[in-house]
């Protein structure tokens, strides 16, 4: 449980660097994008699209001062 709470914050954070939705599924090790967007709505509250859309993105709090997760 913990590793996937990892790679779903992960996820994240190359999602709200620039990298795009098929490029943060393949690198944080999501088999496809279903996968990425199921796990980012049940672990962090959003789906990738609404992570990337500012106007109706959240702040997410979770990720201040946090290290990214570095491994597969």
């Amino acid at each position: 449980m913990i590793r996937q709470i990892e790679r779903a914050r992960y996820a994240a954070l190359l999602l709200k660097s620039g990298v795009s939705i098929p490029d943060a599924t393949q690198e944080a090790g999501y088999f496809d994008q279903p996968h990425l967007t199921r796990s980012m709505k049940h672990f962090i509250g959003q789906r990738p699209a609404e992570l990337l859309d500012e106007e109706r993105s959240d702040q997410l709090s979770f990720l201040y001062k946090t290290r990214p997760f570095v491994g597969r």
